[in-house]
């Protein structure tokens, strides 16, 4: 099984070069203009972040997988079981890397979308409060000591003194630009995350190897978690464009740009989901869990009722 999903992964990518080389070509400029004007200070974060997570999973992978591997080998006599086994493990980490992919490209979107965020809340917090508007500075690990600690954080942006004024006012096409990224990260793994998703509830519900279920429950389980933190920061950028709207003293121009902002992020918010079957969020994790608990229930009644008979 695991051989047959990793060529269909091949074959979707072959496709998808052929296809969309030139899209690829358009997601790393965009990358290198949003970087321009919101700053790169989220670097080496989204590098720590990535690496990690590599880390992680490989190291687990490898060290399951052997385990996985010297029982088979001990208790199964046939060669060709052995060799079938290898061929399994190179299909195995060759889907593992294409989900690792999907992951990153996520992050370092969320990441973007994070450091949008903090942009917008350092220049809400060194602005003053309307007259007769409730005095709230939004609180921030990041920027919870002074003006200062604010621009230590923020010295890679280009700024005018604490003010982030001139970069603001782009953020509506920054987001614009990283919405043709989402819509390319979609066309890149959506079917490839529709195959996998499908592929573990058969795995589930066919116990192939818990091993694997778990394995990959977990990456599942992370690139949901992913996700979902892209879809946090958008509505944090709405919640940090509304108070600079209501009760910062801002000028007509940046309150215009902000609204059309927030306009943009209510109107066509961050998703990430599979040929639109289906999104990647919390909704998923429950659905699998839903699944793979009626089906554990229903084994459970059959082999209480077979025993019984």
């Amino acid at each position: 099984m695991l051989f047959l999903i990793g060529y269909i992964y091949y074959i979707i990518d072959l496709i998808i070069v052929y296809k969309s080389g030139i899209d690829r070509v358009r997601y790393y400029k965009i990358h290198n203009y949003v970087d321009d004007i919101i700053g790169k200070g989220f670097y080496r974060e989204t590098k720590a972040e990535i690496t990690k997570m590599y880390i992680g999973f490989v190291s687990f992978f490898i060290l399951s997988y052997l385990n996985n591997f010297v029982i088979k080998a001990i208790y199964e006599e046939s060669v060709f079981a052995i060799i079938l086994n290898f061929l399994d493990l190179y299909n195995s980490f060759f889907i593992l890397v294409s989900l690792l992919d999907q992951i990153s490209t996520i992050t370092q979107l969320k990441n973007r979308l994070k450091h949008m965020g903090d942009v917008l809340e350092a220049y809400a917090n060194c602005r003053y409060t309307m007259p007769g508007s409730f005095e709230e500075e939004i609180p921030s690990e990041k920027f919870k000591s002074s003006r200062t600690m604010m621009k230590k954080k923020l010295n890679s942006l280009k700024c005018l003194k604490d003010c982030r004024y001139f970069e603001i006012l782009w953020f509506k096409k920054c987001y614009l630009m990283m919405l043709e990224q989402v819509d390319y990260i979609n066309t890149l793994f959506g079917l490839k995350g529709l195959i996998g998703i499908l592929m573990l509830l058969f795995f589930i519900v066919a116990l192939f190897n818990n091993f694997i279920c778990g394995y990959y429950l977990n990456i599942v389980m992370y690139l949901c978690i992913c996700c979902e933190g892209s879809y946090r920061q958008a509505e944090r950028i709405v919640r940090t464009a509304d108070l600079l709207i209501t009760n910062k003293i801002i000028s007509e121009e940046l309150k215009l740009s902000l609204k059309e902002l927030r306009d943009a992020v209510q109107s066509r918010p961050v998703l990430f989901h599979a040929m639109h079957f289906f999104r990647f969020d919390y909704r998923l994790l429950v659905s699998i869990a839903s699944v793979s608990v009626t089906y554990i229930v229903i084994c459970y009644q059959n082999f209480d009722y077979g025993s019984q008979a």
